[in-house]
């Protein structure tokens, strides 16, 4: 039974998706009946990987153009879904591979909470990027550091803290029209008020309000730097894994 080598063009489109942080489907098709002892010899077997980007764009080719068809249609609905699957389409066995990047944790300030949560969120299943106009003054292992919010792509798998909430007002104005999963506000109330009265000068809605975690975290009774990253990563752990959490704030003064 022989079985055709893989393209190296599919290894190349794998690697530079995953290094870009793409989302996509691998799809293994196998078709074809093995062995016949009736004649002794192998019948037409065919074993092939595609890809499958958000984008609707298929990288190789199966047996048949309609059979690409189906199958893109298919992988697209993984994508949607953010699931794996198996199935069969015209006799032939085609598997479902649904590839994401870790999901992106932006921080915005490198005060002690912001580094105390870049610090903790690095052990974590994110991408931990810490906001620092002094570029490279703050360095944290498997953190990366930028100067410049635009500079970063933002989608539904970005969660965004602000660790300084009056110092960066221009970067939270900015940041508010991006797509994003949760945006969560380090500060005490009077501070948080603060920040939305200087939004709304900005012409920002305050329906936002109902949407950011201000002040953010679970009510743990913080009070150090460490506290406050562990009582706000355990709010935005729960919104990942979609656990309903109320909007309750740190006990320290920040």
């Amino acid at each position: 039974m022989k079985v055709p080598r893989i393209d190296e063009h599919y290894i190349e489109i794998k690697r530079r998706f995953l290094a870009e942080g793409q989302r996509f489907v691998l799809v293994e098709v196998r078709a074809g009946e093995g062995f016949d002892p009736g004649i002794g010899a192998d019948l037409q077997y065919y074993n092939g990987k595609l890809i499958v980007d958000a984008s609707g764009n298929l990288y190789g080719t199966s047996l048949t153009h309609e059979l690409d068809e189906k199958i893109l249609k298919e992988a697209l609905g993984c994508i949607s879904a953010k699931m794996s699957k198996a199935i069969t389409i015209d006799s032939v066995q085609v598997s479902f591979e649904y590839v994401a990047p870790p999901p992106k944790l932006i921080i915005i300030g490198a005060t002690s909470v912001g580094l105390a949560i870049a610090r903790i969120a690095s052990g974590l299943d994110f991408k931990v990027i810490l906001v620092d106009e002094n570029d490279g003054e703050h360095r944290e292992d498997n953190v990366a550091c930028v100067a410049k919010l635009k500079t970063l792509q933002f989608d539904e798998a970005t969660y965004i803290v602000v660790a300084h909430p009056l110092g960066y007002l221009r970067a939270i104005r900015y940041s508010l029209d991006m797509p994003w999963a949760y945006f969560g506000v380090v500060g005490s109330r009077a501070k948080i008020e603060e920040l939305w009265k200087n939004l709304s000068a900005l012409g920002v809605a305050d329906t936002l309000r109902f949407k950011v975690h201000a002040p953010l975290g679970f009510d743990i009774g913080a009070q150090t730097s460490e506290e406050i990253a562990i009582a706000t990563l355990a709010e935005i752990i729960a919104v990942k894994n979609g656990v309903p959490c109320g909007r309750v704030a740190q006990g320290g003064k920040v």
